[in-house]
């Protein structure tokens, strides 16, 4: 009798459950060892956001996905954020793509609001993480603020892990590949599609 093989969506849901739930738990602490809470709550920004955030149809290229497994990851982690910054304005969670075995998995979770030091954030959000290594600062874009990456790996896929802030916003995003490649290049334009249109 065959074995009968994980779906790609269970596979996928196995891979990013232990990555992303280990960030909630994080969250879910809220306070770093010898402080009583994390930055972003530490002291508001100086004024209210007008960023929004928004799941655009499309991200990097891959369609949403309906998969609820896969939305289940993303969404405990914005749940978690919204509890940890003040005045949150927007709030998106999605996964896209992962339909087949060689298509990516993208992961984004986030909100807007009011910051107060979002490079002190990003870093007790990574210091905090035990399953991602190799962590360094990548280049922000035009949407600025603080952008780190690191990586992690899970049953034979290369999960890269970016958070990003700025006096707006704090999010992350999650690239789920059966492909080495580096894709720290890609956050970027991947924050950019995040953005509502002004007006």
């Amino acid at each position: 009798m065959p074995v009968r093989q994980p779906s790609v969506g269970r596979t996928r849901r196995i891979v990013l459950f232990p990555v992303m739930l280990a960030t909630v738990a994080v969250l879910a602490a809220g306070c770093p060892a010898g402080s009583t809470e994390p930055p972003a709550r530490a002291t508001a920004g100086p004024t209210p956001s007008t960023l929004r955030l928004i799941t655009p149809e499309t991200l990097g290229g891959l369609p949403k996905s309906r998969d609820r497994g896969l939305l289940a990851p993303p969404t405990k982690t914005m749940g978690a954020l919204k509890q940890m910054v003040p005045g949150v304005t927007s709030a998106v969670a999605w996964a896209y793509g992962g339909r087949s075995e060689t298509e990516d998995t993208i992961a984004v979770s986030g909100v807007t609001g009011s910051i107060a030091d979002p490079a002190g954030l990003v870093d007790w959000l990574f210091t905090q993480q035990t399953m991602v290594t190799d962590v360094r600062p990548v280049d922000p874009g035009p949407l600025g603020g603080e952008v780190r990456c690191g990586a992690a790996q899970k049953s034979g896929y290369h999960v890269t892990v970016c958070l990003w802030a700025d006096r707006d916003s704090v999010g992350q995003l999650f690239v789920v590949s059966r492909s080495d490649r580096d894709r720290t290049g890609d956050i970027a334009g991947l924050r950019k599609e995040l953005v509502a249109p002004p007006g």
